[in-house]
């Protein structure tokens, strides 16, 4: 297992106001809405530092009820411990986070294709504008930044993954 994913570096709070909305393409906080399931558990982990390169941002979501999977809600494939990321090659990012630092969260879902950067373009890319660690970091965007997931607040890279945190 990653270190950084140890069980007992994660810590829970109180979820009674959370719950996920799966299998659609617009999210809402209506009463009516459809594929909504209340989150029973959520475990962060205890060594997150968003004031230093967001190192060990992870959490882990237990819901209160199966997600019923069809043509609109699939598991995702992580990828396994120690995996290398796969360099220079293309990627889909998707999700409802944030159009632009200070922007409001979108409520339709949102996606770009980027490209994958190398450990050392990224330290490059990112030697003006803050910290970058290969051991936390995947990154990713497009020639001339604007678009990646740098500036979100909820978005899925899809790599081909397969699984991760079994023994969580």
């Amino acid at each position: 297992m990653v270190p950084m994913l140890k069980k007992e570096r994660f810590r829970t709070f109180s979820v009674s106001s959370l719950s996920v909305q799966y299998g659609v393409t617009t999210i809402s906080s209506d009463a009516d809405a459809p594929n909504v399931v209340k989150v029973s558990k959520l475990a962060y982990n205890e060594e997150y530092t968003p004031d230093y390169g967001y190192k060990n941002d992870v959490a882990v979501v237990e819901l209160a009820t199966p997600i019923i999977f069809g043509p609109d809600a699939q598991p995702v494939k992580l990828a396994p411990a120690f995996n290398s990321t796969p360099e220079n090659s293309p990627a889909l990012l998707s999700g409802w986070g944030l159009p632009y630092s200070g922007g409001s969260v979108m409520n339709h879902l949102q996606k770009v294709d980027i490209m994958v950067y190398s450990d050392e373009d990224c330290e490059r890319i990112h030697a003006q504008t803050g910290p970058t660690d290969r051991h936390y970091h995947i990154c990713a965007g497009v020639p001339g930044g604007g678009k990646g997931q740098c500036n979100v607040g909820s978005l899925n890279l899809h790599l081909d993954f397969e699984e991760l945190v079994n023994s969580l």
